[in-house]
């Protein structure tokens, strides 16, 4: 160079860089001027130092979260400012000071959400320049599965979940050896199952979950929480229990309702009672039950149903319609009474003159099945017939019916001709609805029929007539016969006869037998 003076410049560098101010040994400088003298050696010197660049890492959250605090870590080239390890929340940012180079940036796991997407890898940040990045995270979801059993048991339920929900056991009650609910953490995404297996005297009434999805097709987003309740009915239980009074027997029924509960069936009694049992009956279904078909003689007196429940209050139900509880028992006592009756005649034998009026009585007494007998209701009819033999010829005085008060009432036969009477009453009292017909002369309590003799006496002397010397005794023969059978007549025995003498004065009067 010629000695003089220099302006000192620096062009088309690479970018990125900031120049310092020249340093020149030798000559005289003033600042980007320097002036070399004659033969004088100058070196000027202008230093260039990289510019630093900037690594901005976005965190994005699915669903947006403001709050929850992730930790991320830069690592690779050299970081001026903050530290490597930086706090950063959904929506936010960290803004590294670095020098030129390839940078990471990780994050640490963070219970209950999953890193979905990261283009923080090998992220080539040039001198001077910005580069971005994103972290997305994607929070898990829950499935909530509620086990609310009616009523509250320790029953276990098993369920079976899709994926990693897998197989498990609740129960509804108040300890602790199994919950009531369990929580699922799922990674979002759809097609989640669960399905209960139901136990035996169990029914699945319902399953309910969140916006009314299937538990079958459950499709779960990030950070939702679904819950499914299943809620199941424990069945319940009829008896029908059958008191016969008075006898055994086979009784028929009829029902509605279905459930384990069949439309007709029988209870047949041993030693006045019977009883059948329905198990697994179908609580929330309405059922109805009624005898039919009543055995000849027998009465139907009356039909009491309860419902228990679990816990053992007792409320009555009307036979004609009633749910039962859940897990509750539904007894239904129908009573039936056999009843019977019995009929006497007073007196059973008895004998009469021709021609005179006999009355007869019947007694008629009836029972409710219990044994203790008592008066038939007043206005029973009883009816009385006759059979003639012998010659007799009775017939009833003023009709062969009456009607009875307290229990009994008479009629009158009379026959103008000996012989003998056979008599016999019937009679239908009606008890507890039933007519229960007797007859005498038929066995069992009932009386033999009545039995009646009618008789005709007559009395002769002998001679009928005499001449006889005064002072010299005179002999006459009584002779009495009877007549039980119409011109029959036979000697009587015993018969007294008074001999009446007129007159009275000329004769010896005497007794003879």
């Amino acid at each position: 160079f010629k000695a003089g003076t220099y302006v000192l410049g620096e062009s088309g560098g690479p970018s990125g860089y900031t120049p310092s101010d020249w340093v020149c040994v030798g000559g005289t400088q003033d600042g980007d001027e320097i002036t070399v003298g004659l033969g004088e050696d100058v070196v000027c010197t202008i230093t260039n130092d990289d510019q630093p660049g900037h690594l901005i890492v976005h965190k994005v959250t699915n669903p947006v979260d403001t709050t929850n605090e992730f930790s991320i870590t830069a690592s690779g080239g050299t970081i001026v400012s903050p530290s490597a390890t930086q706090p950063i929340v959904g929506g936010g940012t960290v803004n590294y000071t670095v020098h030129a180079g390839t940078y990471d940036v990780t994050e640490a796991l963070e219970p209950g959400w999953d890193e979905t997407d990261n283009t923080c890898e090998d992220v080539v940040v040039a001198n001077g320049a910005t580069e971005h990045c994103t972290i997305t995270n994607t929070q898990r979801g829950h499935i909530i599965i509620v086990k609310d059993a009616v009523p509250n048991d320790a029953q276990d339920f098993s369920f079976t979940g899709s994926g990693t929900i897998g197989t498990f056991l609740l129960d509804d009650d108040a300890t602790i050896a199994l919950p009531k609910q369990r929580d699922f953490e799922v990674i979002p995404g759809t097609g989640f199952s669960v399905t209960e297996s139901v136990p035996t005297g169990w029914k699945q009434f319902s399953v309910s979950c969140t916006d009314g999805m299937s538990n079958t097709n459950l499709t779960v987003n990030p950070g939702q929480t679904i819950t499914c309740t299943f809620i199941n009915h424990k069945l319940a239980t009829i008896i029908i229990n059958k008191d016969a009074i008075g006898g055994n027997g086979t009784f028929g029924y009829t029902s509605t309702g279905g459930s384990n509960f069949p439309a007709n069936f029988n209870v047949e009694t041993v030693d006045g009672t019977g009883s059948q049992t329905f198990n697994n009956i179908d609580p929330d279904l309405t059922y109805s039950i009624a005898e039919t078909g009543l055995p000849s003689g027998w009465a139907a007196n009356g039909v009491v149903c309860q419902n228990e429940t679990v816990g053992g209050s007792i409320t009555s139900r009307n036979p004609a319609g009633f749910q039962p509880t859940n897990g509750g028992t539904v007894t239904c006592t129908f009573t039936n009474n056999k009843p019977a009756a019995q009929i006497d005649l007073d007196p059973l034998t008895a004998v009469n003159k021709i021609g005179d009026d006999h009355v007869i009585t019947a007694n008629v007494q009836v029972h409710n099945g219990d044994g203790v007998y008592g008066a038939a209701d007043d206005g029973t009819l009883v009816t009385f017939a006759l059979v003639n033999s012998n010659g007799a010829t009775a017939s009833f005085v003023g009709g062969n019916t009456c009607t009875t008060t307290s229990g009994s009432c008479s009629v009158t036969i009379n026959s103008p001709t000996t012989g003998n009477v056979s008599i016999s009453a019937s009679s239908g009292p009606v008890i507890l609805g039933v007519t229960v017909n007797v007859e005498t002369g038929t066995g069992g309590e009932n009386s033999a029929d009545a039995g009646k003799t009618y008789v005709n006496a007559r009395i002769t002397i002998t001679p009928p007539s005499s001449t006889n010397e005064v002072e010299v005794d005179h002999d006459y023969t009584v002779k009495v016969e009877q007549s039980v059978e119409d011109g029959v007549w036979t000697d009587v025995e015993g018969a007294v006869a008074n001999a009446i003498v007129s007159p009275s004065t000329s004769l010896d009067v005497f007794d003879c037998n």
